[in-house]
């Protein structure tokens, strides 16, 4: 499967959602609707992640971003 060797190339892993992203998720404020966007941005919140994004919308949220 590509994206089994793309992760392993890439020293990777594949982070699965857990109770604790749904919790971050129903807490972020309703500043745009990307369902996409936001399961990323509580996901990096509940583990303490930086999102590398050049996204505006984005870092509107209390979230680290680079870029």
């Amino acid at each position: 499967m590509w994206w089994s060797r793309a992760t392993d190339a890439l020293g990777g892993s594949v982070l699965s959602t857990r109770a604790a992203h749904i919790s971050a998720l129903s807490a972020l404020p309703d500043l745009h609707r990307d369902p996409f966007d936001r399961i990323l941005i509580a996901q990096a919140v509940a583990e303490g992640f930086t999102l590398v994004t050049s996204a505006e919308q984005i870092r509107q949220y209390a979230v680290k971003t680079i870029w």
